[in-house]
């Protein structure tokens, strides 16, 4: 039931689709469609609640195109283009406190980028109208210096995209040139030492479009945002130039604004790296653009885009956890916003909102909260379990995101991967009890936990963290860390993370990883082996292969299972890693997540496998995907579209289904995975971005082994 307000009509209530005491129903728009009097489709649009902002907020109507803060006289200053009748061409001068704006001198033809030196003495303007750099003195504006950007011939004067100052000398500025009219339009990146272009810059064409220093000012790090490659580049300041040590791919798009430095970090929209060799650091889980605060403490992360009436958040984000602290409604988005966060003083932030000429602001809010002056400390969320039932059982549905799903049976828990976006208890191992439903999270254990595996003996947990491309060693109950080892990066597709992972029955320190290019398609990275958290150098080709592995019960083979066609695989294991041995294309088809060994059969899907030639066995009908008991001689399946909220039990060896169980009512069924509990019960997963709510049911009937 939801209330809504309609100018004329005042409060009307809704409930699942209908208003009270009238022929109308609520669409998916928030349109009321009514049918009174006769006639049908009347619409009337209903205004949404206003949205709730978290903290207080000063509006500055002012069209420029960028801004900064100056900390040292605490005053943000911006560019105001030429279109802005008697104060265009000049540089806005705005108090935090107040909002009061006053103007420079005019500086000279479309000032666009700016970069503030850190000692706040001189501020770079970029002129898109006549190509200049000019530098002024602070606080009175005045020209110390201009520069006119290198010419070329085949494309005419460049403009400055983007300024980065020296963070030691206050002489020095790094611009990332471009060109109008042409795409990809970069134009390189220069050095300037005292207004003069120093001779050695990068390569023009397809290059860093933004950029910034490291706080030695010995390295510059740039992002290219405008062609799909999207390399991330470590850059060498030299006395006579720059030049470019080596790129990255990076988990960035068209639409990423903001690349900075922090902490021996560098941050590239939502997505960090080790400045040193630009590994991946981890994510914030969202698409966002992320600064970190100067105190280095958090990320402010500001979500882009979003439709009208959806709220724009800033998630306070903690920077070495990736934990989310708070997340503050600070405005309303249109649609296609472009907006872009500046920190200013403590407790405040300022948003430039895109107004109605595309990439030029019109607004600025300066949004005050003392969440931002005093962030919250990260609390765990408590996540209510609520009972329900069936005709053929009962159980309890938990609403709590979660990646992966693994069942403890020698402690009688479940774990669950719990992803980055889940405010307070992100980026955690959640412990589930099957009994009452309980929650406990670990402490964070790195930027977003996916892929499970647990020992044979209960002993350790494996973790892959899809942000940092690592695989993690957990012990057991303790969740304290053993190693955690870093999967490689490809020169074209980037970084890789786990797929699947598989521990050895036979060695703990054993482990096969399904590894997946983060970019790319197919995504397929090979399989590789794990001795003791170092992986060793024979792995499987990448493209097409197995995203899917289990070891046999001797752990002397490791088999596959490719969802892109590339059928069944039996691995060899090797003292230096794994070869293939033989690979079977079957037309079964293999969906999602099912795929295990058990009595010296392969289960994939709903199909059995001999082993070790890999022939088929049987298949389960009306079944889609299906997992063995503990026992191995019963398999446990989800119904395919004929048999839809139900489980199938059924005999291993002679696929003679014993039972149809409906472990759902009649909603939608989105499941994604089942996982054998403890006697009597699964655990089933479901997939959310269908709607599909709980996100985890604990179904128990004296039917189920």
């Amino acid at each position: 039931e939801e209330t809504w307000f309609a100018p004329g009509l005042g409060l009307v209530q809704a409930r699942r689709g209908t208003v009270d005491g009238a022929g109308a129903t609520l669409d998916p728009l928030h349109t009321l469609v009514f049918s009174l009097g006769g006639v049908n489709g009347a619409r009337l649009n209903i205004a949404e609640p206003p949205p709730q902002f978290d903290g207080t907020f000063i509006d500055v109507a002012l069209r420029h195109n960028a801004i900064v803060y100056d900390r040292s006289r605490n005053l943000y200053y911006a560019s105001v283009p030429g279109s802005v009748i008697g104060n265009g061409n000049r540089i806005a001068t705005i108090e935090p406190s107040s909002g009061r704006v006053t103007y420079s001198a005019p500086v000279g033809s479309e000032p666009n980028a700016l970069a503030i030196s850190a000692d706040s003495s001189v501020l770079y303007v970029g002129l898109d109208g006549s190509g200049d750099i000019v530098k002024l003195a602070l606080p009175g504006m005045n020209e110390l210096g201009r520069t006119k950007l290198a010419s070329e011939p085949s494309s005419g004067p460049p403009r400055a995209e983007t300024l980065a100052a020296s963070p030691v000398d206050p002489g020095v500025v790094a611009v990332a040139m471009a060109h109008a009219g042409t795409s990809p339009g970069h134009a390189g990146v220069a050095l300037l030492r005292d207004m003069v272009m120093q001779p050695r810059r990068t390569q023009r064409h397809t290059g860093s479009n933004l950029i910034a220093f490291d706080t030695t000012g010995s390295y510059l790090y740039g992002l290219n945002t405008e062609t799909s490659e999207f390399g991330l580049r470590r850059i060498q300041v030299l006395a006579d130039g720059l030049v470019e040590e080596f790129t990255v791919r990076a988990a960035t798009d068209f639409g990423t604004r903001t690349l900075s430095y922090s902490a021996g970090r560098v941050i590239a929209g939502s997505a960090l790296y080790e400045a040193a060799q630009l590994e991946p650091a981890g994510r914030f889980n969202g698409r966002a653009d992320c600064v970190p605060t100067r105190d280095a403490v958090l990320l402010l992360c500001l979500g882009t885009g979003g439709s009208t009436g959806e709220q724009t958040r800033v998630s306070l984000v903690d920077a070495n956890t990736l934990v989310i602290r708070a997340a503050l409604g600070v405005t309303a988005s249109a649609p296609g916003s472009r907006q872009k966060l500046v920190e200013g003083p403590p407790g405040q932030i300022a948003l430039s909102d895109s107004g109605p000429a595309f990439g030029t602001y019109s607004k600025i809010r300066l949004f005050t909260s003392d969440q931002l002056l005093s962030p919250p400390l990260a609390q765990a969320p408590v996540w209510q379990a609520a009972a329900f039932s069936t005709l053929d059982g009962y159980g309890l549905e938990i609403d709590i995101p979660h990646n992966a799903l693994v069942y403890d049976s020698r402690r009688n828990v479940y774990y669950a991967t719990v992803p980055g976006s889940v405010i307070g208890g992100g980026n955690s191992i959640a412990t589930i009890h099957p009994a009452t439903g309980q929650v406990v999270h670990s402490a964070p254990i790195g930027s977003e936990p996916n892929a499970l595996a647990i020992a044979a003996d209960g002993t350790v947990l494996y973790v892959g963290l899809d942000g940092s491309g690592e695989v993690l060693r957990l012990a057991l109950p303790s969740m304290s860390p053993l190693g955690r080892a870093r999967l490689p990066q490809h020169e074209f597709f980037g970084a890789t993370r786990a797929e699947s992972i598989a521990v050895s029955p036979a060695n703990t320190g054993l482990a096969a990883v399904s590894m997946a290019y983060v970019s790319g398609s197919p995504g397929h990275a090979g399989v590789g082996l794990m001795r003791d958290m170092v992986l060793q150098p024979n792995r499987t080709q990448a493209h097409f292969g197995a995203n899917l592995v289990v070891f046999d019960a001797a752990g002397t083979k490791v088999y596959g299972l490719g969802l892109s066609g590339s059928g069944l695989h039996r691995l060899g294991i090797l003292s230096d890693g794994l070869i293939e041995e033989l690979v079977v294309r079957n037309s079964n088809n293999f969906p999602g997540s099912a795929f295990s060994f058990a009595n010296q059969l392969v289960i994939a899907g709903n199909a059995v496998y001999d082993t070790p030639g890999l022939g088929t066995a049987g298949v389960i009908s009306g079944a889609r995907d299906c997992w063995p008991t503990r026992n191995g001689t019963s398999l446990i399946c989800l119904g395919d579209s004929s048999s839809p909220s139900r489980v199938l039990v059924a005999d291993a060896t002679s696929f003679v289904i014993s039972a149809a169980l409906t472990y759902r009512p009649s909603e939608p069924d989105h499941a994604l995975r089942l996982v054998q509990g403890p006697a009597h019960q699964i655990a089933i997963s479901y997939d959310p971005q269908f709607g599909a709510t709980p996100w985890l049911r604990l179904f128990t009937s004296p039917q189920l082994p």
